[in-house]
């Protein structure tokens, strides 16, 4: 069985740094925006052939964040935003729909 120091030096993981966050930001609105998705995580590696090339190569559309320090907080946010949100829309729907009536009424 090959040990997690053995790995590194072979990886040479002690050199690898993350890319900026505001990269890695833009890369999650992206994949929001084209997947329709506002829960998921995705695995990016560094391609060293091509200097400053990312591959996103694992998008996971349910995670687990059983890994994540203090998930059960940032779940409980995340779905309390996603029902205001869907309130929201609704009550804006509702509203609509009353104007509606009434120009409808009043014409």
């Amino acid at each position: 069985m090959t040990s997690s120091s053995t790995i590194s030096c072979i990886l040479h993981l002690d050199d690898c740094e993350m890319p900026p966050q505001r990269f890695i930001m833009d890369i999650a609105r992206g994949l929001r925006e084209a997947m329709k998705l506002n829960l998921f995580n995705f695995d990016v590696i560094w391609d060293t052939r091509f200097g400053n090339r990312y591959l996103v190569i694992d998008i996971n559309y349910f995670p687990g964040y059983a890994k994540m320090p203090l998930y059960e907080t940032v779940f409980a946010d995340f779905f309390w935003d996603v029902v205001s949100k869907k309130e929201g829309n609704t009550t804006a729907a509702m509203n609509l729909d009353a104007k509606e009536s009434c120009v409808g009424r009043s014409g």
